[in-house]
């Protein structure tokens, strides 16, 4: 998704490489977000009850 919003931003800029500013900013935005979520969700699964002393939560997928 946030691959899509950045080159959705410079196919919707002038022509001239000037990107539009609000769905670059939305793409580099869900890219952090998404590149914390994963991050959250790798020391989740390395943090599990037989290797650590305590456990992250996480929401279980069904």
């Amino acid at each position: 998704m946030a691959f899509l919003l950045l080159a959705i931003s410079y196919l919707l800029g002038d022509g001239n490489l000037n990107p539009n500013t609000a769905c670059l900013r939305a793409g580099g935005a869900f890219g952090v977000l998404s590149a914390f979520a994963a991050w959250y969700i790798a020391l989740a699964g390395l943090l599990n009850e037989s290797k650590s002393y305590f456990k992250l939560p996480v929401c279980p997928l069904p």
